[in-house]
């Protein structure tokens, strides 16, 4: 706050070397150019895929539509709005800032700014890169042993089908009698869909509180306030996106809207003429990518995927944190 000022901060926090995910967006505008096959984006990235995190989930190499869905997307882009130029903009961004707050401190303290930009430098990138090696991967290869395994049992009737693989812990898998598995699948899944009903409170003491989860949408708003963890303002239409798979909605310069995100959403948000998030910081993935790219993100709104309605024009400023909603659709 002595010498600078949000937005500052926001500039600083962004335009690193060798971010992954960056590079990953650029070659899939490689493979929307023609300059590079959809196969071979997949040799490197088709670990990837919508929710990475869980295991029963599938990857873009099994299944490759959600790419294909941003490809058209992804030609319509604007020159300026591309990934490496995107970037570029926001690596010189970022050296106009550093220069700037080096000229508004002692000279005593300018040693240790210049230490602290070059520390940055070298680990915030690997925030996102230990997420492909110790998230992304293992889980794609545990992913792939277990559909294989998943095919064997359903070819010997054990379960009824090779995704129900997923309904049985490792110990049931490698050492359990496999007499009661088909039945056992079957409560389970009900189980999990009673799960998916439920949320925990967002602050708690001791145990957490259960509570039914809000999945329909609330009264539209024509305000919306969060945190601006990437700066710019962006004026678009709002489009609500609740499944990362299901891109085929997804236009240029839209401004996503989602709960929350992973690496599957990068090439979403190369797209974006911004992005709100309901949950999230300073350091969460959205943010990252966004000041990256130079895309106005707001996150922390908590309801925005229930309050803002797909194709209603927002305005919304990167900086601030504010939302307003221009005309409903």
């Amino acid at each position: 706050k002595k010498y600078g000022n949000h937005e500052m901060l926001l500039h600083l926090s962004g335009g690193y070397t060798g971010v992954e995910e960056v590079e990953m967006s650029e070659r899939l505008f490689e493979v929307a150019d023609g300059n590079r096959s959809l196969e071979s984006f997949l040799d490197t990235y088709g670990f990837r895929g919508p929710n990475e995190g869980e295991v029963s989930s599938r990857s873009w190499r099994e299944d490759p539509a959600p790419l294909k869905g941003l490809l058209d997307a992804q030609r319509g882009q604007r020159a300026e709005r591309r990934s490496a130029v995107a970037a570029s903009a926001v690596k010189a961004a970022r050296a106009k800032a550093e220069e700037k707050l080096l000229g508004r401190m002692p000279r005593m303290q300018r040693p240790f700014a210049k230490l602290a930009f070059l520390l940055a430098d070298r680990v915030v990138p690997l925030r996102e890169t230990s997420k492909a090696a110790c998230l992304g991967k293992p889980v794609d290869v545990c992913r792939m042993a277990a559909r294989a395994l998943g095919r064997r049992l359903a070819e010997q009737d054990v379960i009824a089908d090779a995704e129900d693989v997923f309904m049985l812990t490792l110990d049931e898998l490698t050492g359990g009698s496999s007499r009661a598995w088909k039945a056992l699948v079957e409560e389970r899944r009900q189980l999990h869909r009673a799960y998916q009903q439920l949320d925990v409170a967002e602050t708690f003491e001791g145990p957490p509180t259960i509570r039914g989860h809000v999945l329909a949408a609330q009264d539209p708003v024509r305000e919306l306030h969060g945190i601006g963890v990437s700066a710019g303002k962006a004026t678009g239409r709002c489009r609500v996106v609740t499944d990362p798979a299901n891109t085929s909605c997804i236009e240029a310069g839209d401004i996503i809207v989602c709960h929350v995100t992973d690496p599957a959403w990068t090439p979403i948000l190369s797209l974006a003429g911004g992005m709100i998030v309901d949950i999230g910081g300073m350091l969460s993935h959205a943010a990252i990518i966004a000041r990256e790219l130079g895309v106005p993100c707001i996150v922390n709104t908590r309801t925005g995927t229930r309050t803002l309605r797909s194709g209603a024009q927002l305005c919304m400023d990167g900086g601030t944190g504010e939302i307003v909603v221009l005309d409903e659709k």
